[in-house]
């Protein structure tokens, strides 16, 4: 089992941000996007972050933690195609794992070729 990984920001912050927010009659995303982030968009700023992070720092995205996820993805679907669990849903949590992945991966630095 892995460490804890505690919250990127406080109760309390995120509590600050929602009332600067709806002073100003904001939605939280739209007051974040005039108002912390630097970048022309947000992701660039996640990706920025992220890149920030030391190594050892639980919560930074990796490759490595992308390719996992993809690896996990993979080995839910079995020969031609079908998925391995009969469950009902079970192709959409395949396709959600692999569009975290994606989303992840996108905020990682272009690989060396």
């Amino acid at each position: 089992m892995t460490d804890k990984i505690e919250p990127a920001l406080s109760a309390p912050v995120w509590a600050m941000h929602q009332q600067g927010a709806d002073s100003m009659g904001l939605t939280l995303d739209q007051y974040l996007a005039r108002h912390v982030v630097r970048s022309p968009a947000p992701s660039g700023d996640i990706a920025i972050a992220n890149a920030a992070l030391p190594d050892s720092d639980l919560r930074k995205i990796t490759s490595r933690a992308v390719a996992l996820l993809r690896d996990v993805a993979d080995r839910i679907v079995i020969s031609d195609g079908i998925v391995a669990d009969d469950q009902p849903g079970a192709d959409n949590d395949v396709d959600g794992l692999r569009t975290l992945a994606q989303a992840l991966a996108s905020y990682l630095p272009p690989e060396e070729p």
